[in-house]
């Protein structure tokens, strides 16, 4: 099965419902006939694979799992799949031109053809493709031979993650979960902490080497001492010990290189379990003073411009101990894949956008480029301190009526206050009804009687002795509350920075940064922002593409604009940003006065146009007035 297939099914397998061609078609970038035309294909080489109907496409599990399984194993046919093939084959050692011929049952003009993507690719490790004799060969550092390899192996599942078992699969010679268990062992011994990604990162890791070694291809001595890269005394150890057993399992010999790449790798993705020992207070004097300030400065920064305290202790050290670790992988480049990467841009666009604006400040400080994986794993950090913070702003105050019966209205209180904490902040509880005129206006009433008057505040009837079903109930008005406040504020922004001169359809661009170019001198041009701005801009891109499923929002990270505004382009064929079409662009400028509004737009807005019927829709629009309205219905 050609590899050009799996997008869909994977696809139809992750819906695990009826899905229409349209929908499939937003998603995949692709039009609707081609959607079919993949369908009565699949179904040509697997009978039964995809049911259709008036309500779409869906796929046979059994079936599906069936293709998607041989797809791993089919021989390659893109011109992708096969420099993928050849640069796994000729890492080892040089191969000849026939062999490679006869392996991929292709033609020598077809391989001919291959070599430029080839060169292209190893550029990126800064080796290179030797051709002598009718050989080929990869030329360069052991170390960018085995990032090769690791990258090559991350593309070629079809998910970001390399599970144990797709380590197995490709290094059938060597035990992988002799390998995991010896890893976890060890570190548990020396109380160290590594999560599912890094774990799995770093096996993949020990796998190539000791594939490597096998084949005489081991390093050397290492380009870096040990004592540059400032261990703990115990860290060489503990990467000895697992070593030590490695070699007496596999029959091997690690280098002295190899101990200590062993080391960097530990130690750039475990984590030291005795936080009773770290503080606050001894963080500089463990973690060093140049790390300890980047970090303050990081967090001044996410609370400038986002409104955020990231000064509680637990988040500060564990936090710190991410951003050291983070900076020895980047100086070393190795950079640790994050499997949830697009999924976290998508579904928390705000914390992926304050964890970019953390990663420019890296990169000012000390000159390193983060990538979107470790980009992703900042975010991880952000996320969890956000998200509570967020929980806490979001609650409602809320007021009980409940006149007074055997200290009934004490007892309700204790109800909601342990039963709904997280989302209700009791203001007041009144006994008389004739104090509801008194108070000041809460979010919510909720009352165990009868109101004789009319109330502008949303209310609920309650029974004296809670029920889980008035549990239910007051929840689903706390939400009906919370949609309300959030639509109001959304569309209250939105009218203000929204101009009808900043809302305009034309053909599109050939590039992104064509199109970005245009936006910045439309807002230069009212006033909005200076010539700087789309310098800014572009900067912003550079860190991590604003561009999502067929949308983009370009904006700057330092909210310097002289007015906030929005700029929206709808586009009559998509504009190529950064390799993915788009159909809508949302410049975005920020004042810092106003930087606020930049946190209540721009996740809602994001999440709203993630949805690809609510794109497709909001593309039909001509004005601007229908697209404000549109969106503000979607909340």
């Amino acid at each position: 099965m050609e590899t050009k297939y799996l997008p869909l099914l994977k696809q139809l397998f992750e819906a695990n419902t009826w899905v229409t061609a349209v929908s499939l078609a937003n998603t995949l970038g692709i039009s609707a006939r081609t959607v079919k035309n993949y369908v009565s294909e699949l179904n040509s080489c697997y009978q039964g694979i995809i049911s259709s109907s008036r309500k779409g496409y869906h796929i046979n599990p059994e079936i599906g799992a069936k293709a998607l399984k041989e797809a791993k194993s089919s021989i390659p046919q893109t011109a992708r799949e096969r420099a993928a093939y050849i640069m796994k084959r000729i890492s080892r050692e040089p191969v000849s031109y026939y062999d490679l011929c006869e392996e991929l049952f292709i033609s020598s003009s077809t391989l001919y053809a291959v070599l430029p993507r080839i060169r292209k690719q190893l550029e990126n490790f800064d080796l290179t493709l030797h051709t002598a004799s009718d050989m080929l060969e990869i030329v360069g550092l052991e170390k960018n031979k085995r990032k090769l390899l690791s990258q090559l192996l991350y593309h070629e599942s079809n998910e970001n993650f390399v599970n144990l078992e797709t380590i197995q699969s490709a290094f059938p010679d060597i035990d992988i979960l002799y390998v995991k268990n010896i890893v976890l062992e060890i570190l548990s011994e020396y109380r160290y902490f590594i999560n599912d990604y890094s774990l799995s990162n770093l096996v993949l890791h020990i796998a190539i080497a000791a594939d490597r070694i096998k084949h005489n291809a081991g390093y050397g001595e290492y380009e870096q001492t040990m004592e540059t890269l400032e261990l703990l005394p115990h860290e060489y150890e503990l990467s000895q010990k697992i070593v030590e057993r490695l070699e007496n399992h596999f029959q091997l010999k690690f280098s002295a290189g190899e101990v200590q790449e062993m080391t960097l790798l530990l130690i750039s993705r475990a984590t030291s379990l005795n936080y009773n020992s770290i503080t606050v207070d001894n963080l500089a004097d463990i973690i060093g003073k140049d790390c300890i300030s980047l970090v303050y400065e990081l967090v001044n920064a996410v609370g400038s411009f986002y409104y955020i305290n990231l000064n509680e202790p637990e988040f500060l050290i564990r936090f710190t101990l991410h951003i050291k670790n983070l900076l020895i992988r980047a100086q070393n480049e190795h950079f640790c894949k994050n499997p949830m990467g697009d999924t976290l841009k998508v579904t928390c666009p705000l914390i992926y956008d304050d964890a970019v604006c953390c990663s420019s400040i890296i990169k000012e400080w000390t000159g390193i480029s983060i990538n979107d994986d470790e980009i992703s794993y900042i975010a991880f950090h952000l996320g969890s301190t956000l998200e509570t913070q967020k929980a806490l702003a979001s609650k409602l105050s809320a007021v009980i009526y409940c006149p007074t019966y055997y200290n009934m209205d004490n007892r309700l209180l204790q109800t909601i206050s342990s039963r709904l904490s997280t989302e209700l902040l009791i203001a007041n509880i009144i006994t008389e009804e004739s104090d509801l005129d008194k108070i000041t206006t809460p979010d919510l009433i909720i009352c165990t009687v009868p109101v004789n008057r009319t109330l502008v505040t949303p209310f609920i009837q309650v029974q004296p002795f809670l029920m889980e079903t008035d549990i239910t109930a007051i929840r689903q008005k706390i939400d009906e509350i919370r949609t309300a406040k959030k639509r109001e504020t959304f569309t209250s922004y939105l009218h203000q920075i929204i101009l009808p001169d900043f809302f305009e359809r034309g053909n599109g661009f050939s590039r992104r940064e064509d199109a970005i170019h245009y936006l910045c001198e439309k807002l230069r041009q009212k006033g909005y922002v200076e010539k700087h701005f789309e310098k800014e801009v572009l900067e912003r891109e550079k860190m991590s593409s604003t561009g999502f499923q067929n949308f983009a929002i370009p904006h700057s990270m330092s909210m310097r604009a002289n007015k906030t505004g929005m700029y929206l382009y709808l586009c009559d064929t998509p504009t190529n940003w950064n390799g993915i079409p788009v159909s809508l662009i949302i410049m975005l400028c920020f004042n810092r006065d106003e930087r606020y509004i930049f946190n209540e737009i721009f996740e809602p807005l994001t999440m709203i146009l993630t949805e690809p019927n609510n794109l497709k829709k909001a593309l039909t629009f001509n004005k601007y007035e229908e697209f404000i309205e549109f969106l503000r219905d979607c909340l």
